[in-house]
């Protein structure tokens, strides 16, 4: 009976210090998070909400895509710049327009023309915005990328070269 009680008595000592090490381990995550949250703010960084790309798959032919994010920034947005990746890793950046609310918390569009893929392969871009305030310091975020991709073109869509008769010129 004394064995049973005293690897009871073990067995409850190691159960509790693992289960008081694990309340900690989480209380701990929970403070990091908060740390990591409160540092950005004191960044004053620009938050980026609401980010779209619409479409995100088109046919060959290619066609219109929108880009449009919702920023906040409590001392106002300075830019707001969408960048386009092509396949090839090469950037396109280009200025995003508000289209409403203000510099504080507004929404920012911009819209242009995916070219043709006149390959069979389909393209693969990604699109990513940024987002800078006039603090001095880090100043900038950005988003990660989103993918758009442009289907490749049909094999029956690609012409094959006329062949002359015979016997004609």
């Amino acid at each position: 009976m004394k064995k049973i009680l005293i690897a009871a008595m073990i067995a409850f000592f190691v159960f509790g210090t693992t289960c008081a090490l694990a309340e900690d381990d989480i209380k701990k995550e929970g403070q990091d998070k908060k740390q990591k949250k409160d540092a950005a703010k004191k960044l004053d960084l620009p938050e980026l909400l609401f980010f779209t790309v619409t479409p995100t798959t088109m046919t060959y032919e290619g066609g219109q895509i929108t880009v449009s994010v919702t920023v906040r920034d409590d001392d106002g947005v300075k830019t707001v710049i969408a960048i386009l990746i092509k396949p090839n890793g090469q950037q396109s950046p280009v200025h995003m327009t508000l289209v409403s609310g203000n510099l504080k918390n507004g929404e920012w569009r911009i819209s242009w023309i995916m070219p043709m893929n006149t390959g069979s392969d389909p393209l693969v871009y990604g699109v990513t915005v940024k987002a800078s305030n006039s603090n001095k310091g880090p100043n900038s975020v950005e988003s990660k990328p989103v993918t758009v991709t442009v289907a490749g073109k049909p094999k029956s869509d690609f012409k094959k070269p006329v062949q002359p008769m015979p016997g004609k010129k």
